[in-house]
């Protein structure tokens, strides 16, 4: 044998694409990709506070409930009593006429 003898097939040679350049670039083509899907769902993760006033089921809701907890307040309807007329008046609240205000 020669001094030029091959290497041993069991060292093989690797790829540009298993180095540790090629994976800080995967690492950052998906930080970027994560990015750029919380911007464009910015609004859906933290909703901006102005939607939210604007609501009118959420208007009808709170004034419902002031009404409701007043009531309880008072003495007029007991706790059990509370917590069913605030499920009513939620369920009627997201109904299209109770939300307007306009029941008949």
């Amino acid at each position: 044998m020669t001094g030029a003898e091959t290497k041993p097939n069991s060292v093989a040679r690797r790829s540009a694409l298993d180095g540790p350049a090629a994976r800080v670039a995967a690492l950052a083509v998906f930080l970027l990709a994560a990015a750029a899907l919380g911007w464009f769902h910015r609004d859906d993760i933290f909703p901006p506070e102005a939607a939210l006033a604007d609501d009118p089921v959420a208007r009808c809701i709170a004034g419902r409930w002031a009404g409701i907890d007043t009531m309880a307040a008072e003495g007029t309807i007991d706790g059990p009593r509370a917590k069913l007329f605030k499920a009513r008046a939620e369920a009627l609240c997201r109904t299209p006429a109770g939300a307007s205000g306009k029941l008949y």
